[in-house]
């Protein structure tokens, strides 16, 4: 997902501190509901006469849309609870293709999901993350600066500035040369030749066969004349391509090198961010809400402790789809929002 998707989601790309708007779910038909906090469950419970629900059925592409409001908290204004029976894996790819889709699916508008959402989209009791990545991935979007920024721009420009061409065939320049040098060896050969047979004819006195022979030589005398320009421009080519062909090579073995070195400099970025994360993870790690729930619940591991604390890290911007024990163990959907600082969370209890 990139920036070029904009189009397809309502609101800005926001800051890692800033809230993007609710989110709003579209049921076919048109019919919506918009909140921060939206629950997706399941098994409808019975409501309250005086309340409203949402039911969505995806198979018999059925719906009546009625909601019910939650006020949970003060800054999650708008909460909704949605009976159906779509995925978690099916919601996730919701948010992350944007809308409108098609009439007959679902839709989900909010701002378009950061590149975080490659590690997590969906928080389930035991997630499988690539924290190193995520982590750097993080500390991208923030803006993290490393000392090694200032020499990956000036690599970066060096190589765009490389003008690289093809490195020229030089075995037919080489071939041209060859046989415009036969050429002239012939040639002179021949004119050396008529020299001789004039050279005769003289001291024999016959004026028929000198005049003959003197036009031979003249011909042959002008064909060598041509023929050594060809030899000496086939020549003057020849070095040129070898010129271009040595300036060809040491370009690209000058850009192998800045391509080298730029792959140095990006690791040694990507180190120092991991490293800038990795302390701020590690901070988060320990905050009590996090490591107390997890260390006094044998049913989670460490691994949902890392997510999420990542996940209060990472500016989302769309919206986090989580399990509704995951919810449930941090005091609830609303409140897990707040504290990972999340756009809304979709919760569903089919995980």
């Amino acid at each position: 997902m990139t920036n070029d998707d904009t189009d397809h989601y309502i609101g800005n790309p926001q800051s890692a501190s800033a809230i993007p708007p609710p989110p709003i779910v579209e049921f076919p038909g048109g019919k919506q509901v918009q909140g921060h906090v939206i629950d997706f469950c399941r098994s409808p419970t019975e409501p309250d006469p005086d309340d409203s629900t949402s039911i969505y059925n995806s198979e018999k592409r059925r719906e009546t849309i009625q909601y019910r409001p939650h006020s949970d908290s003060e800054r999650w204004y708008c909460s909704h609870q949605v009976h159906t029976d779509i995925s978690p894996i099916d919601l996730n790819q919701t948010v992350c293709t944007g809308a409108p889709t098609s009439s007959e699916r679902l839709s989900i508008y909010s701002p378009p999901p950061t590149s975080v959402r490659e590690y997590i989209g969906i928080l389930s009791p035991h997630p499988d993350i690539k924290r190193r990545d995520a982590l750097i991935t993080i500390g991208r979007l923030c803006g993290v600066k490393t000392p090694y920024d200032s020499s990956l721009k000036t690599v970066q420009s060096a190589i765009d500035q490389l003008e690289i061409s093809s490195v020229p065939d030089i075995t037919t320049a080489r071939r041209r040369v060859a046989d415009a040098g036969a050429d002239v060896e012939r040639l002179r050969e021949r004119v050396a030749m008529l020299r001789g047979q004039m050279a005769v004819y003289r001291e024999t006195d016959v004026t028929t066969d000198i005049t003959n022979a003197e036009i031979a030589l003249k011909n042959a005398i002008r064909t060598l004349s041509e023929a050594s320009t060809e030899e000496i421009a086939a020549t003057q080519r020849l070095t040129q391509l070898i010129d271009i062909a040595r300036t060809a090579r040491d370009c690209k073995e000058k850009r192998l090198s800045l391509i080298d070195r730029r792959q140095n400099l990006k690791r040694h970025i990507r180190a120092e961010i991991f490293d800038v994360m990795k302390a701020e993870f590690d901070r988060v790690r320990q905050v009590p809400w996090i490591a107390e729930r997890i260390n006094g619940n044998n049913n989670y591991t460490t691994a949902l402790a890392d997510a999420i604390a990542i996940l209060s890290l990472a500016p989302l911007r769309a919206p986090l789809i989580v399990a509704e024990s995951v919810a449930t163990a941090f005091d609830g959907i609303s409140a897990l929002a707040i504290r990972i600082n999340a756009t809304i969370i979709v919760s569903t209890t089919n995980r």
